[in-house]
């Protein structure tokens, strides 16, 4: 996993977001729900709200480069899962 982690940054697009000269990049934390998940180690449930069923699974964090303003394009530069002892804003 690491090897290809390591290959993302140097898929990022040439003239990619940039604001004064600073690249942009984001972060987001993205739920990937497991139908098996009640066997699953460290799982977490995966409401972000009261009235939301329940879910299992785990949480990544992503962090992208921005690609053009205005736009939902995004090029990867890593990924982590997020414990389940954590919070999404950690």
């Amino acid at each position: 996993m690491d090897e290809i982690l390591s290959l993302l940054p140097a898929c990022i697009p040439e003239g990619s977001e940039t604001i004064a000269a600073y690249k942009v990049y984001a972060v987001d934390a993205t739920a990937n729900e497991h139908e098996q998940a009640e066997t699953l180690a460290d799982r977490s449930v995966l409401k972000s709200s009261k009235n939301e069923p329940m879910r299992y699974g785990h949480k990544y964090s992503w962090l992208v480069r921005l690609i053009n303003f205005g736009s939902s394009w995004a090029a990867p530069v890593d990924i982590e899962r997020i414990d389940t002892e954590a919070t999404d804003a950690r």
